[in-house]
């Protein structure tokens, strides 16, 4: 945790300020650019494009927060150990980057929608397992190499999703407006899982995670792109 701190103190934050400082003197150079990237936000934001984007992306790192933040009490709710508990969270982080190689690898092939929705799948999946895992507590393995893959695979979609579906123009500040979504789903996830886990249970806690995960696949399958105008 120190080097953490001392690494977004030292590193990280003086990095963004001079990017920051760097980029407000080449928008000033290049002319008003600031109110054309406006303009194409108001514009994307008149289709239902744009909020199906933000709900999806949202609803996903709602889903994986409360998992995340209450993954070592559901998994000893369900009948593991602690032990097994902690190595089956620790999964989760490895199979990220897995399921980014295999994105690489196949996701030329389906396309940043296709892809999406083969993600979201995932997700869906990985809920259902956990939900059985009442009776089998070792298939929370199998349920973190699937959510870790998954989320991977998530992270880096999101800005070509967007591009795709909204188009490059004004990229910065739709995009930018979009991301402010699961930023504040992943501040609310560990408050909202805690009220959902005393109120519900584990085994209601995941039913909540699989019902969320399933109403984001159904968006992301009725996604299209905007038509002209």
């Amino acid at each position: 945790m120190l080097v953490f701190v001392a690494n977004q103190i030292g590193i990280s934050t003086p990095l963004n300020l001079i990017a920051g400082r760097r980029l407000r003197r080449g928008a000033r150079a290049g002319g008003d650019t600031g109110s054309a990237d406006k303009g194409k936000l108001r514009l994307a934001l008149r289709h239902s494009a744009f909020w199906m984007l933000a709900a999806v992306f949202g609803l996903s790192t709602m889903v994986h927060t409360m998992l995340v933040t209450y993954f070592i009490p559901i998994f000893t709710g369900l009948g593991m150990v602690k032990a097994d508990a902690v190595a089956a969270a620790s999964m989760v982080g490895p199979f990220q980057v897995l399921g980014r190689i295999v994105l690489m690898v196949q996701g030329v092939r389906i396309g940043a929608r296709g892809a999406t929705r083969a993600a979201l799948a995932g997700l869906v999946l990985a809920c259902a397992i956990l939900l059985g895992a009442g009776l089998e507590p070792r298939l929370v393995f199998l349920f973190a190499a699937i959510q870790g893959a998954s989320v991977g695979m998530l992270s880096i979609l999101r800005p070509v999703l967007i591009a795709e579906t909204l188009g490059r123009a004004g990229f910065g500040a739709i995009s930018g407006t979009i991301a402010a979504v699961p930023l504040v789903a992943s501040a609310l996830a560990p408050v909202v899982g805690a009220l959902v886990l005393t109120a519900l249970g584990v085994g209601g806690f995941v039913a909540v995670t699989l019902t969320l995960a399933l109403v984001t696949l159904g968006l992301a399958a009725a996604l299209r792109r905007p038509g002209p105008g």
